[in-house]
């Protein structure tokens, strides 16, 4: 890129016609016919010097009569009427930057004599006719809307309106609502609540109820127990009492017989009948001893059984160490009197 072509980039022309593009904008909410026919010519006049501007030779431009121009768009009577017109959309500035680009026109056509431009008029001219019609048009069906929309702007009060009582009665509804559901909730916790206290009561009295007749059972059962062990226990007493007496005095009368023999014979206490006849009651007394204590052992494990595997319902402890009769009498039956040996 050669310098001139470089200076025919940075040339100030190209940003004021950015800025006034900018400022004129869209046309498409223009609806009255005079501005847009202002607004129209002035974007003719500007796309027109923009192809000219375009159409330029970056290395044979004329520099001079390119600076004047952008003088010239930049004037007060042009530059400012379009800020304005940015900001307020009226005919009044494009007016006034019409005719000030008006007096530009022989240097803007100075310009497009060095430029190369393309012919397009016809073209143009049939699309702005179109444009023109449809802006009527729309203008017209604006116009129609306009009143369409007068006559029902009371029918949109009414349905406001009613839009608001409908709202504030939902609103009533809906506080209703969440007062209800907060009091049935409340209802329902106090309700589950006593329920549950109810069958907690009503489980701690069936277990005291329960408590209380296993305890009775238990009573019962030791009181059969132990009046059972009594009524044995004598039984024993007084069977074992029988038993020592009985062999007692078969041993007294075995030795007084023994005794006799050995006065009249002279034998020795082994020898003879006699001797046999002692022999014999020895060993009776041995094996009653060895009933005796068989007798005591079943007794015992009986009495102990019923305390360790009692019925279901029922669970009694024996009562150990309570009674040493049986003691005592096994020690009387194995003495032997000192007067009888």
């Amino acid at each position: 890129m050669s310098r001139w072509s470089n200076s025919f980039e940075q040339h100030e022309i190209h940003k004021t016609l950015k800025q006034v593009r900018e400022w004129l904008g869209p046309d498409s909410d223009i609806v009255d016919a005079e501005h847009l026919a202002e607004r129209r010519r002035l974007s003719k006049g500007i796309e027109a010097i923009s192809k000219i501007v375009g159409g330029l030779d970056p290395e044979l431009y004329p520099e001079q009569a390119l600076t004047q121009l952008s003088q010239q768009l930049r004037h007060q009577h042009f530059w400012h009427q379009l800020s304005s017109y940015s900001a307020n959309r009226s005919t009044n500035p494009l007016q006034v930057a019409n005719n000030h680009l008006s007096s530009q026109m022989p240097s803007v056509a100075q310009l497009a004599s060095v430029s190369r431009q393309s012919k397009a008029r016809d073209a143009i001219r049939a699309v702005e006719a179109a444009l023109d019609e449809f802006c009527k048009a729309v203008a017209s069906r604006d116009e129609q809307f306009a009143a369409r929309l007068g006559q029902h702007e009371g029918k949109l009060s009414e349905l406001e309106q009613r839009s608001r009582e409908l709202g504030d009665t939902l609103k009533s509804l809906r506080t209703n609502f969440e007062t209800a559901m907060s009091a049935w909730q409340t209802a329902f916790t106090d309700d589950q609540t006593n329920r549950a206290e109810e069958y907690s009561g009503a489980q701690i009295e069936r277990a005291n109820e329960f408590a209380n007749s296993l305890r009775k059972w238990r009573d019962i059962a030791e009181q059969e127990v132990k009046a059972i062990k009594t009524h044995y226990d004598k039984a024993l007493v007084k069977e074992l009492e029988r038993f020592r007496d009985e062999v007692g005095a078969r041993l007294a009368d075995v030795r007084d017989k023994h005794a006799a023999i050995l006065e009249i014979h002279g034998l020795v206490g082994t020898d003879g009948v006699a001797g046999g006849y002692q022999r014999g009651a020895t060993e009776e007394h041995d094996s009653a001893n060895l009933w005796r204590n068989i007798a005591m052992g079943s007794f015992a494990l009986a009495v102990t059984c019923h305390g360790i595997f009692p019925p279901p319902a029922i669970r009694v402890r024996p009562n150990e160490g309570t009674d040493d009769e049986a003691n005592e009498i096994q020690r009387r039956a194995d003495h032997r009197h000192s007067g009888r040996a």
